[in-house]
């Protein structure tokens, strides 16, 4: 994958956790902070990774 690809992807990814709420995003320092929302969805992600590997394994 292209750097310039992987940029627009990875700055698509991160305007929408932003509109959701799941990060925080300071422009001008470029940083990205942990909002309420983002525990709750790491423990998603971490279940949803787990779902699919079983299924994978199962076939």
């Amino acid at each position: 994958m292209s750097s310039d690809l992987s940029l627009l992807i990875g700055t698509r990814l991160l305007d929408t956790l932003e509109k959701i709420g799941t990060v925080a995003y300071h422009e001008r320092s470029k940083q990205v902070y942990a909002t309420e929302a983002t525990a709750a969805l790491a423990g998603l992600v971490r279940h949803l990774e787990s779902v699919c590997e079983t299924t994978v394994r199962e076939k």
